[in-house]
């Protein structure tokens, strides 16, 4: 009886000790109309997630062209004004081009930051991360989080996650 107990009760404390981790995070999922842009940027689903090291979208995008690029877009404002922008281009041996930029209002610049990005070209699916180091004042609790999918002056914005919290 004793065991049974003893071992229901590590149990439940493993269990317990898991839910703070998991609750760290806030994620949310926006849909984007289908057809509402070209087939190659074309996005139809965003899921962001705001995690304590990490920011990250996965975006769902039927085709990448070989010129498309997608933005993640990380601020603590209420709208995009001013942030990060990760940018995710595909380059024509079909690797990925990774890069951290800053947006000021007038103008990007680059910044350091080991921006994580794949792209699985059968499932339609680029994934992008910014750990929270990198984000040197957008660092807070609650965060603007936005995507874009482009191909030269063509573009679709999926809609907006505002106010993702950290947990």
């Amino acid at each position: 009886m004793h065991i049974r107990l003893l071992a229901s009760s590590a149990v439940i404390g493993c269990v317990f000790a898991l839910v703070p981790a998991i609750a760290h995070a806030d994620s949310a999922v926006r849909n984007d109309p289908r057809g509402d842009a070209v087939a190659a940027i074309d996005i139809t689903k965003v899921r962001y997630r705001h995690a304590p090291q990490a920011v990250s979208a996965r975006v769902c995008t039927p085709d990448l062209s070989q010129r498309g690029r997608v933005l993640f877009r990380i601020t603590s404002f209420d709208i995009f004004e001013a942030g990060y922008i990760a940018v995710l281009r595909k380059r024509p041996d079909g690797s990925l081009s990774k890069r951290l930029r800053y947006f000021d209002h007038f103008d990007t610049e680059p910044r350091r930051g080991d921006v994580e990005g794949s792209r699985r070209a059968r499932a339609g699916v680029v994934r992008v991360a910014v750990p929270r180091d990198c984000l040197d004042g957008h660092r807070q609790p609650r965060l603007y989080l936005d995507a874009i999918a482009a191909i030269g002056n063509r573009y679709d914005r999926a809609p907006a996650a505002t106010g993702l919290t950290r947990g």
